[in-house]
Parts: C-alpha cells; sequence; structure tokens
C-alpha cells in the first residue's frame, strides 16, 4: 500500500522521467487571483522543470507527448487555486514558520506529466536526513476515473460473475503503488532533497464539492496534513517520549461528557460523520491553578459513535426447549427473556482535540467510549425519538425489530414505541442483549489515518501476516506506555483487535431535505422503517462473513441495495475497516488505566437501570456494564491521593510500522 511510504519506497532510484510544468505555469491558467504574490518559500523553480509546450515529445505517450500551455480541462486552474489558498493559511498559521521557513515547501505533482491519472498537491516537510510528503489528490469534476471490474465469485447456487464500480480516487493513494512509486521519485529528483530517504505520508482527497474559498475547511486540512508530516517525523526518534497519563498532575482530572444527539460531525474536507452520541473528553484543571476564579476545562478528544444491531439468533437451546413442547415443564418463552440481537458501539471518529495526537491519545479516546458499556449507557443509541411520532418514518426507531423476529405464540409487526405506556427497558432487555461491543471503523484514507495505521495493519489491509503481527503488538505498547507500566499486569494476550473481514464503504447519501448525510446511516433500522424488512435483512447479512466469506461478495450485496433505492443520491468515496475489540482487551486497558490513576469523572449521567443460517454469534462476548470500574459518577476529585506524580515517563522499545510507529 501506498501509505505505508518508507517500507515501500525505500528501493526506488532517483531518476525520474517526462518534463514537468512550472508552479507559474499553474498559477497562469488560474487567472489573476493565482498569479498574485506567494510566500518565498515556494519560489523559484528550476528551469529544467520547464515544459516543451511546442513540439511534441516521441515515445512518451499519445496524451502526454502533446501539451499545450493552457489546458483542455480546468484541473490545472483547480490545482491552482487550491495551493493559493494552502499557502495561505501555512503562511498564517504554521508555529515558528520564520524560524523553519526552508522545511516546509509545496510542489505541485502533475498528472499528464508524470503519466498519473490524477494530479496532487505536496506538502513536503524537510527534516534531518528524511523528507514526509503528505499528497492531496485534487479531484477534477469533469474528470472521470475509468470504472474497475470486480470478480464475484461463485456462491452457493449462483455462479461466478462479475461486475463494474467506479475507481475511487481516494483508492489511487491507497492501492495504487505506482502512484505513491511516482510521487516518491518526483520528490527524489528535486535537488533539494537529493540523497534524503522519502516518507509518504497517508495523504488525502479534495472532494469537487470542497471550494479553495472555504478557509475554515482549507485550515483544518492543513491542520491534519502538517500533524501527519510532523507525527511521522517524531516517530523516527526511538528514544521519543510517549504520552502518558502519569502526566497528569494533582491539580487536574479527566472528565467525560455524554453527549445526545449532538448531530453531525464532518471530516476535514467536509464529508459528513455519524454522530448520534458523542463522548468528549476534557482536561480540567483546578481554579487554584490558574489565573481564572473557576475551574478550566480543556477540550482533548471527542469521540463519536452510533448503535449498531447484530442478529444472533438468540439461544438455540431456547428454541429447541420450546419446540419440545417443554412449557409444562416450567418454560414458559412468554416469560423468559432470549433476546436475539448483540449490540454494539461504533465508533465512526475519535478526534484529537488538542496538538500533538499519537496512538496513545487515541487509546485513551477510545477508552473514554467504555462510558457507553457502563449502566446501560449505550442504551441511549437506541432511545426512541419522540419528535417522530409516525411508524415508519423514524429511521432508527427500534420498533422495527418485532417486524422482523418474535417469539413462540407472537406475531411479526412493528412495535409502536412512541406509544403511551411502551415500556423500553423492558423492550430492551426481552430483544437486546445486555453485554455489549466496542467496534471501530477506521478509514483506509481519513483525517487521522496516520495515527491509526496499527489498527489498519490489525486488520490485514497489507495482505501481510507479519505486518498483523507486529501492529499487533505496537497496540499493546502503546497501552503500556499509555498507562505507566500498568497495561502488561492484565494483558498477556496476542489479540486485542478480532478481525472479521469488515471492509465498510465511507461516503454519503442525499436526504430527501437536499442534506448531505454519511452512508453509514443506511443500516439495517433505517432500511426496515424506510424501504422494506426483508430487504433489511439482506442488508444486515451482508456484513455476515460466515454468510458470505468474501468482502467482494458483501460489497456487491449492499451496493445492489444503494443502486436500487438511492440512485443517483449517493456516492462512495472511500472504504474503512470495521474493527470489533476483544472484550478483555478493553477489560485490561480500563483496569490499567485505573491502576495508573487515570479514573475519569462523569459529567453528566443517565442511568438506565435497568444450509447457513441468518445469525451471527461470535465466541467473543462483549462488555458487560459491571465490569468496568474506571468510572467515577458525581463530579471531580483533587487531592486525595488519586492522582500520580508529575512528569513519569517510561520509555519502551518501540518498533517500525510504515513511516508512523518506530
Amino acid at each position: 500500500m501506498a501509505i505505508t511510504g518508507k517500507n515501500d519506497f525505500s528501493a526506488l532510484t532517483a531518476e525520474t522521467s517526462g518534463v514537468k510544468p512550472t508552479e507559474a505555469a499553474y498559477r497562469a491558467e488560474a487567472g489573476a487571483q493565482a498569479s498574485a504574490a506567494q510566500p518565498n518559500f515556494t519560489a523559484g523553480v528550476n528551469a529544467n522543470q520547464a515544459t516543451n509546450t511546442l513540439n511534441g515529445k516521441r515515445g512518451v505517450g499519445l496524451l502526454t507527448g502533446i501539451r499545450r500551455t493552457v489546458p483542455y480541462n480546468q484541473t490545472g486552474a483547480r490545482v491552482a487555486s487550491f495551493l493559493t489558498a494552502f499557502e495561505k493559511v501555512v503562511k498564517e498559521q504554521l508555529v515558528d514558520l520564520d524560524s523553519d521557513r526552508d522545511n516546509w515547501e509545496f510542489k505541485i505533482f502533475d498528472g499528464p506529466t508524470n503519466r498519473s491519472a490524477v494530479s496532487a498537491i505536496l506538502f513536503i516537510r524537510d527534516y534531518n536526513s528524511h523528507v514526509a510528503v503528505f499528497p492531496w489528490v485534487i479531484q477534477d469534476p469533469d474528470h472521470q476515473l475509468a470504472d474497475k471490474v470486480l470478480q464475484i465469485p461463485a456462491m452457493y447456487n449462483t455462479p461466478a460473475t462479475t461486475i463494474q464500480i467506479p475507481q475511487l480516487t481516494e483508492e489511487l493513494l491507497t492501492s495504487d503503488a505506482e502512484l505513491g512509486q511516482a510521487i516518491v521519485k518526483y520528490v527524489e529528483s528535486l535537488p533539494k532533497y537529493a540523497n534524503r530517504e522519502v516518507l509518504l505520508v497517508t495523504g488525502r482527497v479534495i472532494p469537487t464539492k470542497l471550494e479553495p474559498s472555504n478557509e475554515a475547511q482549507i485550515r483544518s486540512i492543513i491542520y491534519y496534513a502538517s500533524d501527519a508530516l510532523e507525527s511521522s517525523l517524531i516517530a523516527l526518534d526511538s528514544n521519543r517520549e510517549h504520552f502518558n497519563i502519569a502526566m497528569k498532575s494533582p491539580d487536574e482530572n479527566l472528565v467525560a461528557r455524554m453527549e445526545f444527539n449532538p448531530g453531525l460531525s464532518a471530516t476535514s474536507v467536509g464529508l459528513p460523520v455519524r454522530n448520534d452520541l458523542a463522548v468528549r473528553l476534557s482536561v480540567v484543571e483546578k481554579a487554584a491553578k490558574n489565573s481564572l476564579a473557576m475551574n478550566r476545562q480543556l477540550p482533548f478528544s471527542a469521540t463519536r459513535t452510533w448503535g449498531e444491531l447484530i442478529y444472533t439468533g438468540g439461544n438455540p437451546q431456547f428454541a429447541q426447549m420450546a419446540q419440545a413442547g417443554m412449557m409444562g415443564y416450567g418454560f414458559n418463552p412468554a416469560m423468559m427473556s432470549n433476546p436475539m440481537f448483540r449490540p454494539a458501539i461504533v465508533i465512526s471518529s475519535m478526534d484529537n482535540q488538542f496538538e500533538g495526537g499519537s496512538l496513545e491519545t487515541q487509546l485513551l479516546a477510545l477508552n473514554s467510549a467504555v462510558l457507553l458499556a457502563t449502566n446501560n449507557n449505550w442504551w441511549n443509541l437506541f432511545r426512541p425519538n419522540h419528535a417522530i411520532t409516525t411508524i415508519g418514518a423514524d429511521p432508527q426507531d427500534i420498533g422495527m425489530i418485532t417486524a422482523d423476529v418474535a417469539y413462540p405464540g407472537e406475531e411479526l409487526g412493528y412495535t409502536n414505541t412512541k406509544a403511551e405506556g411502551f415500556n423500553f427497558a423492558q423492550f430492551m432487555m426481552k430483544y437486546i442483549e445486555s453485554d455489549v461491543l466496542i467496534k471501530l471503523d477506521v478509514d483506509e484514507l481519513g483525517d487521522l489515518t496516520y495515527l491509526q495505521q496499527p489498527f489498519l495493519y490489525v486488520s490485514g489491509v497489507s495482505g501481510n501476516p507479519q505486518d498483523q503481527t507486529l501492529a499487533n503488538e505496537i497496540i499493546c505498547q502503546a497501552c503500556n506506555h499509555l498507562t505507566d507500566g500498568n497495561f502488561a499486569k492484565y494483558w498477556s494476550g496476542k489479540d486485542p483487535i478480532v478481525v472479521d473481514s469488515d471492509r465498510i464503504e465511507v461516503g454519503y447519501y442525499v436526504n430527501d431535505k437536499g442534506e448531505l448525510r454519511p452512508l453509514s446511516e443506511i443500516d439495517y433500522r433505517y432500511i426496515a422503517n424506510l424501504i422494506d424488512i426483508n430487504v433489511a435483512r439482506d442488508f444486515q447479512d451482508s456484513f455476515n462473513s460466515q454468510i458470505y466469506p468474501d468482502d467482494k461478495v458483501r460489497f456487491s450485496k449492499r451496493k445492489a441495495i444503494y443502486d436500487m433505492y438511492f440512485a443517483g443520491s449517493y456516492e462512495i468515496t472511500g472504504f474503512a475497516r470495521r474493527l470489533t475489540f476483544n472484550s478483555a482487551f478493553i477489560i485490561a486497558l480500563s483496569q490499567a488505566m485505573n491502576d495508573a490513576n487515570g479514573v475519569i469523572a462523569i459529567e453528566h449521567n443517565y442511568n438506565n437501570n435497568a444450509t447457513v443460517e441468518r445469525g451471527n454469534r461470535n465466541s467473543i462476548l462483549g462488555i458487560q456494564p459491571n465490569q468496568i470500574g474506571q468510572f467515577v459518577y458525581g463530579g471531580y476529585n483533587y487531592g486525595n491521593g488519586q492522582q500520580a506524580s508529575v512528569g513519569v515517563w517510561r520509555n519502551y522499545n518501540s518498533y517500525a510500522l510504515g513511516n508512523t510507529y518506530l
């Protein structure tokens, strides 16, 4: 994969082919705005980069050999406009830029010249003997990539077939080694970076819907790119200090706040992110520590989640007993609980709310989500929305499950969860298991991919089992860093993450109000409520590797549903890996945090008291509400002996994975 940079491209030579247009040519194509004066650190392009626009060049390609100064399409102008916007923000925002100006640079990677399907802006960070490169691929609304053919293997009574699907721009950065090699090769050819090791750092696609005039978005894009560059370079230092919960002073407390129905979030490039329930983690400083006469709350992370239901079929022994007519022996199905579904908390994003994120800070954000597993807080992911009163009009109404499953003696039909007297707690205990899974969607190319690479490699994205093993080790070591060495007391296992081969499409759809909504909202509940219960079953089964072992088959099943019911109103922009955490790992991390004085106070709490067949009963159980003891309800505590000393660090040996972890 191109995102691994260091490992994939170390053997490349510094030679390059073709000729390259100057940045000035791009600026000219964009008009007066793009040709305005630019920061000095991007000036001075070598004369040997000038484009031969008047005469064709033999043997370089039909579309590459004949070029003119002004292109047929506006890709050049769009690239130039974003270049101008990026440079403006960097000049204004990068910390210590004046003293470090020569270490930051933008370069244009021209697609046609480099025999590539796309053009990109390269954000380059120079550091000692290394050069880190973050590419932004600029999508062209008038230039569509050729479709690719997906081979669908034979299954059951269905013969093998092929389908055509759109080629995603994002996949060029994650899966096209030639593009990554070409970018690295180009940077190595620049005299300034001769004899340097070039690290290709993840990257990002700038979608067609984003305009360079959106300064807020541009600033966000620059932040994540610059942090990715610096993080990759810092990771090269094996003696670097790791984030440790022992940094917390006696005058600080970690505080978590649950936000119910907070509304959508968005990525740096403006794509929507599902956010049904968020956990915000803050550092609260005691009033006496700062100049203000009040506790100061500093944001740390925002963990955004939504709720998934996994059909298990219930306990098979229950059904067998019912069929055997054992009611006369004290078995009454109507009086006993046999939950048919297992709940999962799906983490859609774990955003840092401060500078200097790391795998350790990501794990702390993950740990804060465990709050939802305590006191049945996860129930709030499935509560009825009383703002929508019509049955079947609420896309996430949980009452649809009784139209899918029924106990002996009951009839299938929607439950009116909005009716007066509806007992939500009783309904949940009857149909939903009490143990909850925690899952994480890791973007193959997203804002935080550079921090989440070990999670990505655990999923098997590289196809190398050794990468999976190494990634597991890195995650466990980071847990030990975070908890000041306490994690090792509770965890001796090898697999913190259960790999269930879920490759999830990422994108958006447009609802009837014209709003961009995350594609993940189209789930089992959505389809059951707004489309059809049988289609909902098929959709849910498409996530079950026991029914469809091949991920291409699962994707084709879901895409067929998207095409049938959302044609023209949805777009797949990329892919993510949905990982399920081993509950024992989550519990061990929480226990270690507790021992390391990482107790988290709760700002607010809402206590809920209370043939191949369908179904997926994974042997890995979820987390029970009483298994987590790290969270404290009822306010903050200071100076009570629960706090660790300041600045206690532990250095453990670490390993290299891609170019982000060393």
